[in-house]
């Protein structure tokens, strides 16, 4: 299987925020923009962030690492799927031995830039 591109990310994440939607009632998203701030908007919350995190590495079966992504970028839309895109290339060219579990998170990035939002 090959890596998934940013734009795979892009459709993987505009369907779970959809899905969020749908539960809150509330209509789809029809953009979304490279500048587009998760947390920032509403649109999630810091563990809805996390829970969309960890099915974006479920789904794309790999281990998310965000120890090399600006926490200023982290849950902006473009910068979050490049860099989400990038780890599972990266991580498709490791020997399986060197792979974390499948959909885990780690990095301290994350639990610090969600705790300051």
């Amino acid at each position: 299987m090959s890596s998934p591109t940013p734009d795979d990310v892009r459709v993987f994440v505009a369907g779970f925020l959809n899905r969020k939607l749908k539960e809150r009632a509330q209509g789809p998203l029809h953009h979304l923009p490279d500048d587009y701030d998760l947390l920032l908007s509403g649109l999630l919350d810091s563990l809805a962030f996390v829970e969309m995190i960890t099915a974006t590495g479920e789904h794309f079966h790999g281990q998310l690492d965000f120890e090399g992504l600006d926490p200023e970028k982290l849950t902006i839309v473009g910068p979050l799927c490049v860099f989400v895109s990038e780890q599972l290339r990266e991580r498709a060219q490791r020997p399986r031995d060197e792979m974390g579990e499948v959909g885990e998170i780690s990095g301290s990035v994350l639990n610090h830039s969600l705790m300051w939002r």
